[in-house]
């Protein structure tokens, strides 16, 4: 199996995306700033049916190219541990177009669900290839994303703790993307846990993830790196 095939994590793509922006007028020190934000209702919707699909492209640093799909899709409300949950499913298929490596790259079919309650708190989530869970996370504590937010916002979402005995890291932060758009810009670790409190991680892989929204909150384009440090491996694709 390629280097690719053994990086199963899909970084969270829960996006969270304002814009900010002062006023000033007549140098008076009471004008009140001006805040633009960007709505994350279609993003943080949970309705029934798809929520975004776009097609890709893509690259690793053996020199293959690849050609694809990423879809969003929320399924029917179902019960997690007695908890009223919507099943929000996310999937890649990337499929090789001009492969240097030997032996050839196979096609990459995975994906994660995140299991939301009402509230919109994360229950669940597990990490899926080839249509098979490979591992199941609990999140340490409940954790909300805000409706909107500003550029420059950031936090750190609760760890995940894994079945695998690994443990996923992530943080996000929100950037001017320009010409009136802001950038979700999201880092996902995944590690081993160690076999004691005092015994240092090893990374697993790293995945960056960027969304470009408008002022309505519409996905203007995305972005996703994942690197794994042993073997070294990076593979990069996008709309």
């Amino acid at each position: 199996m390629n280097s690719l095939r053994k990086t199963t994590l899909i970084a969270l793509s829960t996006l969270a995306i304002s814009c900010g922006g002062g006023g000033e007028g007549n140098d008076s020190e009471d004008t009140p700033s001006i805040v633009r934000g960007f709505t994350l209702d279609q993003v943080l919707s949970l309705d029934p049916g798809p929520t975004y699909q776009a097609g890709v492209t893509g690259s690793d640093s053996e020199g293959n190219t690849y050609g694809g799909s990423y879809r969003v899709v929320n399924g029917a409300m179902e019960s997690v541990d007695q908890i009223l949950v919507t099943p929000s499913r996310r999937n890649i298929i990337l499929n090789p177009t001009i492969f240097i490596s030997d032996p050839e790259p196979e096609t990459i079919d995975q994906g994660e669900t995140r299991f939301i309650d009402r509230d919109g708190d994360l229950i669940l989530f597990s990490i899926t290839e080839d249509g098979i869970i490979e591992t199941s996370c609990e999140p340490d504590s409940r954790y909300r994303m805000p409706n909107i937010v500003s550029i420059g916002d950031s936090e750190q979402y609760p760890d995940l703790q894994c079945d695998d005995d690994s443990i996923i890291i992530r943080r996000w932060n929100v950037v001017d993307a320009g010409n009136g758009n802001a950038q979700l810009i999201t880092i996902s670790e995944r590690s081993t846990t160690g076999e004691s409190s005092t015994e240092s991680r090893n990374l697993i892989s790293q995945t960056v993830v960027q969304f470009t929204i408008d002022i309505r909150g519409n996905i203007l384009a995305f972005r996703t790196t994942r690197r794994t440090p042993s073997p070294e491996f990076t593979l990069t694709y996008g709309s």
